[in-house]
């Protein structure tokens, strides 16, 4: 026995083969067949020196080398061939031997290679273990394992494809073995190949000698089941019935809430087999009449529930549902009741009829509703609700969504009030669950989202929008995006068309757009719902909420081309500029106009806007005292978009602050910009003026002298570009350019008469000026005019300043002319020169009368004093005239006594106004005229002043 679980794995192997009913069986019988055909007697010299397995001998000690399986079944072999038939030994070799060609062919089908020389090998083993099966049977027909070894043959041939020998040889075992342990199992396997060959009397007759013998237990069932099948297939359906009725009441299933899945199986197939030979005997009227007399009336339900299935499997719908009705009117108290109502329910709806199955969903609806009071009186039946809840949900919501169709396609108010009843059934008994549980199932059927269609194709918008939140959200959570767009939509309708409560709706959608932007980036309907919603809240002036919802997604505006991006770009933009963050809008605008689809009306918008952008920079820059920013902040103004609206401004209040700072360079450079970029500006002419103002404070003088050249030509002040003229020429003049200062002065003088004082200022300057660059001639054309145009002057007009001014004209005047006399030589004839010099003297006399007559102190004594030298010089110089060269000497004393009749009173009328000037001590003027005129009357007046002798001083410097 030393192999027998070898040869038990063998057979289990093989078994495997075989008819799933066989295996069992075949490996219980193989242990028996193992344990009975061990030879009980062995002669110790022949069988037990074959089979060696390592045993230690406890006699002698001596260990004997183990012998190889194919040492052993060699031995065997030779065993039985040379052993007579007759001898006891040959039937336990056969048998041992046989047991070891199938432990060789388990060892190749659990090696499972696809090798054909296996193949080839295995299928020998099969042959070999046969054919020493065969012999063993056929030479010891008397032996007492027979029957298990009929059975291991008919196996072996079931293995070997030799169904026929197999068939024959179970045949065999039962006439030959009628009390065998294996009776029952190889009756059976008759009756399955008789019923599989359609020999139904046969196979009735196998399975009914199972079911009799003392050892069918574990064929009995199934020997009852297949009875019954192959009387039904004989059309004995009655006899059929018994048969199934008992197998099912042999089996005693449990309740359909504890069945496994392969029990639940069972018990539909063996169901299936009642529905079919009541459908045969007549359906479900012969159903009541057979279980009357029968004590398993448990299963009444489940037969007509067969039937039932049956009759819908052939769409045959009314007859299904009739057979149910038919159990539910006999035995309306049934526990089953509720469910063969719904079953009533799935079968129409399984029909398409809807009209039948909307008739049946309400009895069952009102019946066994969650409410209804039927749960009132069964309180208990948990296992019950739970089984037709979902059904009835399930239905509710076919109904609910039957009507919804039929309101979408027509509109009647009939079809939606149905529909609307129904979801509201649904929402209502769903909600009888756990919450969690509730939400989950109502969210996976879609029902939110349904009733919401269904309202807002009413045009009840707002309730729907409550449902399609519920369909969307798990708070902040998108469970279906198709909702969450709805929410959108509902939203910015309900903002749009309400006239209470905007800004409740906007909110919810801003909310609804966050959320979807947030969780589908790439959806195609983002960009869309970005640019709306920001439309939206813009116009609210919610800036911050626009800015936001753009900077959800920054992707979104480059994937929609640059016309989409604008039309962001310019809400966030405007919205930095409404929430006066200046520096972000100067950034989104400049962003703007570098889009390639920007139109020229855009492009001049979004120059202006941007503009205003960087110059609400610099107003803020003055509000925080940060006026180095402001500057800065006005001047880029033009900069950025010198044709905006606002950027002369900006510069202009760049120069404005610059020179409040004493940024004097500042203040140059952005006025000369002013002036290149806005030279037609109505602050152009001031922006001139502060130019030579920053000129003048950075030391650069003859810039700012030549911007104020340019204002007196530019302005259109008249007393503007007066100003700036005289000031220019000023400025010229302290930096020595001689020749600008002149030029300047000169217009002035030539085109401004008024104001007078400085009209005659600008002619003083060009008499000074003329006198520098050695141009008398011109000095003494200005000094002329200024003595004839303030002589034609009113007093009233003239100052103290005019008066000097023209005091100094006059002088000049005197002493140009002075020059002139001096210069006139009396020669002959005297008559003409002394003419010419008394007309010279008479001139300055005149000039430096009027110079005195200003009373300038000053003036007036130099003036009186060189009245006195001009007379002097007269008398001097008549006294030294040229003599006529043809005279005798008689002649010329006579002549020089004319001549000195002439000088003297000359010289009186010096002394005269030598006098007058000295008489002015008494004033307290004792400047150096009055000091020169005294030394004149000091040579002239000895006697009084130390004067010396007239004539002969006179004739002295004559002949000097």
């Amino acid at each position: 026995m030393t192999n027998n679980n070898a040869l038990i794995k063998i057979l289990n192997a093989s078994v495997q083969r075989c008819h799933m009913a066989y295996c069992a069986i075949a490996t219980i019988t193989l242990m028996l067949f193992s344990c009975s055909n061990a030879p009980q007697e062995q002669d110790s010299n022949t069988i037990s020196s074959i089979d060696i397995y390592n045993k230690k001998s406890t006699n002698n000690k001596v260990f004997v080398k183990p012998k190889t399986n194919e040492e052993i079944r060699q031995a065997y072999r030779e065993y039985i061939e040379s052993a007579p038939k007759g001898e006891r030994s040959r039937s336990s070799a056969l048998y041992r031997l046989a047991e070891l060609e199938l432990d060789v062919v388990d060892q190749l089908l659990e090696s499972k290679q696809d090798d054909a020389q296996e193949e080839l090998r295995y299928q020998q083993g099969l042959t070999t273990t046969a054919n020493l099966l065969e012999a063993l049977i056929t030479d010891y027909p008397d032996n007492d394992g027979n029957d298990q070894h009929l059975y291991r043959l008919a196996d072996i041939y079931t293995q070997q494809g030799e169904h026929e020998k197999s068939i024959a040889t179970l045949t065999q075992l039962i006439n030959q073995h009628p009390q065998s342990k294996l009776y029952a199992e190889a009756q059976f396997r008759l009756g399955e190949d008789a019923f599989i060959n359609g020999h139904y009397i046969n196979a009735e007759d196998a399975y009914t000698e199972v079911l009799s013998s003392s050892f069918s237990e574990n064929f009995y069932e199934r020997s009852l089941f297949k009875r019954g099948w192959a009387r039904y297939k004989q059309q004995l359906y009655l006899e059929a019935l018994d048969d199934y009725i008992e197998a099912i009441t042999y089996h005693d299933f449990a309740n359909s809430t504890d069945r496994e899945n392969s029990e639940q199986e069972l018990f539909n197939e063996y169901f299936r087999a009642v529905g079919l030979a009541f459908v045969y005997l007549g359906g479900s009227d012969e159903i009541e009449q057979y279980f009357a007399s029968t004590p398993e009336s448990r299963y009444l339900y489940h037969a007509y529930n067969s039937v039932s299935d049956i009759y819908s499997s052939q769409g045959r719908y009314f007859d299904a549902a009739q057979s149910l009705r038919q159990f539910i009117n006999n035995k309306p108290n049934s526990e089953h009741t509720p469910a063969a109502l719904s079953k009533v329910v799935d079968i129409w709806k399984k029909s398409k009829l809807f009209k039948e199955f909307e008739k049946a969903l309400k009895r069952f609806y009102v019946e066994y509703n969650p409410d209804s009071h039927f749960w009132d009186n069964n309180p208990q039946q948990q296992t019950l609700q739970k089984m037709i809840h979902q059904p009835l949900m399930d239905n509710m919501l076919i109904a609910a969504k039957h009507y919804h169709e039929q309101y979408y396609r027509n509109r009647k108010r009939v079809d939606f009030d149905q529909a609307n009843q129904w979801y509201q059934r649904y929402l209502k008994h769903s909600a009888k669950r756990s919450e969690q549980h509730f939400h989950n199932s109502i969210k996976k059927d879609n029902v939110y989202y349904l009733y919401a269609k269904l309202l807002e194709e009413a045009d009840k918008l707002a309730e729907a929008l409550y449902y399609y939140e519920l369909a969307a959200y798990d708070d902040d959570l998108i469970l279906n995006s198709t909702a969450a767009y709805a929410t959108i939509t509902a939203s910015d309708s309900l903002y749009r068309n309400s006239l209470d409560n905007k800004q409740k709706w906007l909110n919810k959608h801003i909310r609804f757009v966050h959320l979807f932007v947030e969780s589908y980036p790439n959806n195609a309907q983002t960009p869309e719902i970005m640019l709306n919603a920001a439309t939206l809240v813009y116009a609210e002036k919610r800036y911050q909420d626009a800015i936001a919802i753009i900077q959800l997604l920054p992707a979104a505006k480059a994937r929609q081309g640059a016309e989409f991006s604008y039309k962001l770009d310019v809400i966030e933009a405007n919205s930095y500029l409404n929430l006066a963050q200046y520096a972000n809008a100067e950034s989104t605008y400049s962003q703007l106009l570098n889009s390639s689809t920007l139109a020229q009306a855009d492009n001049n918008e979004i120059q202006d806007l941007l503009a205003l952008s960087v110059y609400k920079q610099g107003e803020a820059a003055i509000s925080a005292g940060d006026k180095k920013s402001a500057i800065t902040h006005f001047a880029r103004v033009s900069d950025l978009t010198p044709r905006s609206s606002i950027a002369a401004t900006g510069l202009y209040d760049a120069i404005a602050v610059a020179i409040q700072e004493q940024q004097w360079l500042n203040a140059i450079r952005y006025s000369k910009s002013f002036q290149q970029l806005y030279p037609s500006h109505k602050h152009s002419n001031d922006v001139t003026q502060k130019l030579s103002f920053a000129y003048l404070q950075s030391d650069q003088t003859l810039e700012a002298a030549k911007v104020l050249e340019n204002i007196s030509s530019a302005d259109s002040d008249s007393d503007t570009k007066r100003t700036a003229l005289f000031q220019a020429a000023q400025l010229y003049e302290s930096k020595q350019d001689w020749q600008a200062a002149i030029r300047s002065y000169r217009r002035y003088a030539n085109n401004y008469r008024l104001p007078y004082p400085q009209y005659l200022e600008s002619m003083n300057k060009l008499i000074a000026l003329y006198q520098q660059v050695e141009q008398q001639n011109k000095a003494l054309f200005w000094a002329n005019k200024i003595h004839s145009t303030d002589r034609r002057t009113p007093k009233s007009t003239k100052t103290d300043r005019t008066n000097f001014i023209a005091a100094n004209a006059a002088l000049a005047l005197a002493k140009n002319k002075h020059q002139t006399f001096t210069s006139s030589a009396l020669t002959i004839p005297l008559k003409n020169s002394l003419a010419r010099k008394k007309q010279a003297m008479q001139a300055a006399v005149s000039f430096y009368s009027h110079a005195s007559s200003y009373n300038l102190p000053n003036l007036t004594t130099e003036s009186t004093y060189e009245i006195g030298n001009i007379y002097l010089k007269f008398s001097e110089d008549i006294l030294a005239s040229e003599r006529p060269r043809q005279l005798n000497q008689e002649e010329l004393e006579q002549y020089e006594i004319l001549l000195e009749d002439l000088a003297f009173p000359l010289e009186d009328k010096a002394i005269e106004f030598y006098e007058i000037n000295i008489s002015r001590i008494k004033d307290g003027t004792y400047d150096q005229p009055v000091k020169d005129s005294y030394k004149q009357l000091a040579k002239l007046f000895p006697v009084r002043y130390g004067r010396k002798g007239k004539l002969a001083d006179a004739i002295a410097l004559s002949y000097e």
